[in-house]
């Protein structure tokens, strides 16, 4: 769908910015639930210090301004 959108608008304009979610420790991921557990949302914190997630977040907060 987000492919779909990127075609109507120009390329300067929209931009993809794509933040991942790596569990701290494979077998204690984070359900796919709206209703998530102290430990699973600590867990989706932690994610933003992942590399990948840091560049993500520094691209958005520089789309921002």
């Amino acid at each position: 769908m987000i492919n779909y959108v990127e075609g109507y608008f120009p390329k300067d304009k929209f931009q993809r910015i794509i933040f991942q979610y790596v569990p701290q420790r494979e077998d204690k991921a984070a359900a796919l639930s709206l209703h998530l557990t102290s430990r699973e949302k600590l867990d989706i914190g932690r994610a933003l210090d992942n590399p990948a997630n840091q560049s993500a977040l520094q691209l958005l907060l520089q789309t921002m301004q």
